[in-house]
């Protein structure tokens, strides 16, 4: 089961395991085929580039709920390394092949999208709209072992990659679509781009009374192989 406190619930993946996600307890999303996805030494390897109309990911459910309006933090981080991962954009909706979603309890979105030369933000998880999006940041190299932190907060959201403030936006509007609310997902998520990527672990944790915490909360409850699964409804 996934771990669990009366301040904060958390949802993990942890190649280091040397499992797929299914196996450590994430629910596979799957269109048109999927993707390749291969353990690497301490890495999940993800390539969909010979199919750009698939849509291979994992997702996991809280049961608590996700709530970005909270004055206590929900906080991601993950470890990734792109080899290649395009990125589109018509001047009205963009799109990049590799991507971290998550939807909050009152269908509020927030997705992380992440090509081989930038990363970008967007709170519109139906047509990811540039007017609901930030700007397109190349100022970082996803090419390279990154790591990403997304805080969200007080109706805020804040990206730090490398440990370093790198994007904040607000709150867009609410949008439903699908079964969506209280889910968290990552993978190739777009039928429009594709990518290889190697991912060595991701977290998202709800109710984080400070985000710096996040790790050291994770390290207090000594996590181990059977702790890397989410978390199951009683």
């Amino acid at each position: 089961s996934a771990l669990s406190s009366a301040r904060a619930d958390l949802y993990q993946y942890n190649a280091k395991l040397e499992s797929l996600p299914t196996a450590q307890g994430w629910d596979a999303e799957v269109v048109n085929g999927g993707a390749s996805n291969t353990l690497v030494g301490s890495a999940l390897a993800q390539n969909s580039t010979t199919n750009v109309n698939i849509i291979d990911s994992w997702r996991v459910e809280s049961a608590g709920g996700f709530d970005f309006t909270s004055s206590t933090a929900t906080v991601i981080e993950a470890g990734l390394q792109v080899t290649s991962s395009g990125y589109t954009s018509d001047g009205s909706i963009w799109r990049t092949g590799y991507g971290i979603a998550m939807t909050d309890a009152n269908n509020y979105h927030v997705i992380l999208g992440i090509g081989a030369d930038g990363v970008r933000l967007t709170t519109n998880n139906v047509t990811w709209a540039v007017a609901d999006s930030s700007a397109y940041v190349t100022s970082v190299t996803p090419t390279a072992p990154t790591t990403y932190k997304l805080v969200a907060q007080n109706s805020q959201f804040e990206l730090f990659v490398n440990g370093k403030s790198t994007l904040t936006m607000a709150l867009g509007d609410q949008h439903t679509e699908g079964n969506r609310a209280n889910t968290f997902r990552f993978g190739d998520i777009s039928t429009v781009e594709s990518s290889s990527t190697f991912l060595s672990f991701v977290n998202a944790a709800t109710n984080v009374p400070e985000p710096s915490s996040l790790l050291l909360f994770a390290g207090m409850l000594g996590l181990g192989a059977v702790c890397w699964r989410r978390k199951k409804q009683a």
